[in-house]
């Protein structure tokens, strides 16, 4: 259900007070689908966000400790999420995609 989808739901519970109750159960039902499929999709990125940062923090370490691939782990992450920057853009552009990423995602302009 996408925003427009809500708001007209919303909308209708609070404009309309004659409500079929089957109508009602239609709408709670799919509100309760709804959230499920959020609650899974906030887990899934949970998982990925962890297991991002796992690798950074193997990057760290493995940068201090003088490997001679420190980022490996990170790019292996990376790849298998299909994150990785494109080959040749210029660091400076890849963080400022992440950093506009991270603006729209936390809503904030």
């Amino acid at each position: 259900m996408d925003r427009s989808e809500l708001q007209a739901t919303r909308s209708r519970l609070t404009d309309d007070l004659s409500i079929d109750p089957g109508e009602l159960r239609e709408i709670a039902l799919r509100l309760l689908d709804e959230v499920t499929r959020e609650r899974l999709r906030e887990s899934l990125l949970r998982a990925d966000y962890a297991d991002l940062l796992e690798a950074s923090r193997a990057a760290v370490a493995a940068t201090w400790q003088g490997c001679p691939d420190p980022t490996a782990p990170l790019e292996h992450r990376l790849r298998r999420l299909g994150l990785l920057p494109p080959l040749g853009m210029p660091p400076g552009q890849a963080l400022a995609d992440a950093a506009s990423l991270c603006t729209v995602l936390r809503g904030t302009p």
